[in-house]
């Protein structure tokens, strides 16, 4: 992987060589609050999803669609990662995207030895993990490095959806304590898997990425969404601004 970071798009506008016609996405600029710089802020995004599951394929899909730049997506498992570049690779075919796919050995990155050229590379961190620990680990990375982190939580037919912004939400561990929610983490049990839901939670999750990314309209950076799919239920938990006390929010807050 080439560790030198890709030019920051708030300094370049210009359409890179490689990237499609503006005019391939014609739906997309018909949307109010939708323009061709926003757009265009789409196709120089590096996004990286974290997770090799449905919620991760469908988080890929869907920033492809809207003629995403740079996708990363690594994973423990090379069975896990071939199965996704089979099913993504009709979907890339003449999207100007680069799509990627790394095999690490652990997480919240890998082998430890290069956590920060993934980090670097990219503009925004996708939660597409199962276990609590890790998603906890990569929120630390990700205010370390000042990277937005876009994070789902839970799974089956019950999820909670959160855009993690440094320097204005809550870490997640924090995030957690604020909705009392801290003994969740320990609760082990397996959970099913729908498509429906897990298709659900990916375009929201890829929604945020291209609102965050695009700057199109208002990221729901302090909000908390939790989706019940089986009673249909949905709540909305506001006011989840980074914790003053707290050594990584609060003091990115601070720094401001």
């Amino acid at each position: 992987m080439n560790s030198k970071p890709n030019p920051d798009p708030d300094q370049n506008q210009n359409q890179d060589q490689n990237a499609p016609a503006v005019e391939r996405f014609t739906g997309q600029l018909k949307l109010s609050g939708f323009a061709e710089y926003n757009q265009r802020r789409l196709f120089n995004g590096r996004a990286l999803i974290c997770g090799a599951g449905t919620v991760a394929q469908v988080v890929a899909l869907n920033l492809l669609n809207v003629g995403f730049g740079s996708i990363k997506i690594v994973g423990t498992e090379l069975s896990k990662l071939n199965q996704l570049a089979r099913i993504l690779a009709p979907a890339n075919v003449d999207q100007g995207s680069k799509l990627t796919f790394e095999l690490i050995s652990e997480y919240p990155l890998g082998d430890a030895n290069r956590p920060e050229d993934l980090l670097r590379d990219c503009q925004i961190v996708v939660d597409g993990l199962a276990e609590w620990r890790e998603k906890l680990e990569l929120s630390d990375m990700c205010m370390q490095y000042r990277k937005p982190l876009v994070h789902a939580g839970g799974g089956g037919l019950r999820y909670q959806l959160f855009s993690m912004v440094p320097g204005r939400s809550a870490c997640l561990r924090c995030l957690l304590s604020m909705v009392d929610m801290e003994d969740f983490t320990h609760i082990r049990k397996e959970e099913g898997s729908l498509y429906a839901m897990d298709s659900l939670v990916g375009s929201y999750l890829a929604l945020e990425v291209v609102k965050l990314v695009g700057k199109v309209g208002a990221s729901q950076g302090n909000e908390l969404f939790k989706i019940d799919g089986l009673s249909g239920e949905m709540e909305v938990l506001r006011g989840l601004d980074a914790n003053e006390d707290c050594p990584d929010c609060g003091n990115i807050r601070a720094q401001k």
